[in-house]
């Protein structure tokens, strides 16, 4: 199998998953799913941002979450870090994935704080501001990054937004 055919095979099981993290996106930083989603509809309706318009069009048929792009980190543990490629005002979200006793352990160490990182535990982070990495124990396990990156939204004329402010949950 072609290593687009796989690609497209992943991302089309990944459909339901994958927009349930937009949705996640969509409460905690709801501009930012705004304008991720903007930037996936001018990559669709706009021409000239790629070669391949074709194979980009198979690639975004597929696509749900408003991110433009994605990591997947398998069977390791992730040194603390800061993520260089996105905007301060943007979140990451961050699925663990493997057994379900698996333990991890996510720590912020700028923040002075430690979370359990275990599967079915998502976390969303402004991976540019906020040193993070993770440690697990045995077993398999994995974790998909959901992040933005600003090259692809300044390149599309999608402006980069602002921090994620509690006033707009106001009524």
């Amino acid at each position: 199998m072609k290593r687009g055919a796989v690609g497209a095979q992943w991302s089309l099981e990944m459909q339901e998953s994958s927009a349930l993290i937009g949705a996640i996106l969509s409460i905690i930083h709801p501009q930012l799913y705004e304008q991720g989603m903007e930037a996936l509809h001018r990559l669709e309706t706009e021409n000239g941002f790629v070669d391949d318009e074709e194979e980009l069009y198979m690639a975004l048929k597929h696509w749900t979450p408003p991110f433009s792009a994605l990591s997947v980190i398998s069977n390791r543990s992730t040194p603390v870090h800061r993520d260089t490629k996105g905007c301060n005002e943007w979140i990451d979200v961050l699925v663990p994935l493997g057994e379900k006793d698996l333990t991890g352990i996510m720590d912020f160490p700028g923040l002075g704080i430690s979370i359990k990182y275990n599967p079915s535990t998502i976390v969303g982070v402004a991976g540019k501001v906020i040193s993070h990495g993770a440690v697990f124990e045995g077993g398999e396990r994995g974790c998909i990054s959901y992040y933005m990156r600003n090259k692809v939204h300044e390149r599309l004329g999608v402006p980069a937004g602002t921090w994620m402010n509690t006033s707009i949950y106001d009524c």
